[in-house]
């Protein structure tokens, strides 16, 4: 049992860290899909909005390009009474549905191509039309990880 791991892809290093580190804050897009799952936003930064697809949220950030991970468990159904403020919201069309005893994994369309992958408490029935927020602070800016043979 390690402590620290040294994450190596095709003979070069991508992280060093504990698991809960690149787990929680992956410094690579081949980090961040290592551990777990993750949905990995590509976007543009411009004027400090982040633009994704249908997404948008502020960011901090230079103009260009920008790579985020969002893991499946920060993403949750929105309801209509409740809304956290500054929460990003995005509506889509549930594709698949896969109980995992206390959790649902689900598939959801959100149109633009952008498919969100969303860990939920398991819901007892079958999802159709969805809203879905998750805070921006949840996504994790990450380093494009280039193709490698």
């Amino acid at each position: 049992m390690s402590d620290r791991i040294a994450l190596l892809r095709s003979g070069e290093l991508e992280q060093v860290a504990t698991p809960r580190e690149i787990y929680g804050r992956p410094a690579t897009a081949y980090a961040a899909q290592f551990i777990g799952h993750t949905n990995l936003l590509k976007g543009e930064v411009r004027a400090g909005v982040l633009r994704c697809g249908p997404l948008t949220w502020p960011a901090a950030l230079p103009d260009g390009p920008a790579v985020f991970s969002l893991r499946p468990e920060n993403i949750r159904l929105a309801t209509a009474s409740a809304s956290v403020a500054g929460s990003v919201r995005i509506r889509g069309k549930v594709r698949h549905q896969a109980f995992h005893g206390a959790t649902e994994l689900i598939r959801v369309e959100c149109g633009n191509g952008l498919v969100l992958v969303v860990r939920t408490p398991g819901s007892g029935g079958a999802l159709d039309d969805v809203e879905l927020e998750f805070s921006p602070t949840d996504a994790v800016l990450v380093r494009e990880s280039p193709e490698r043979i």
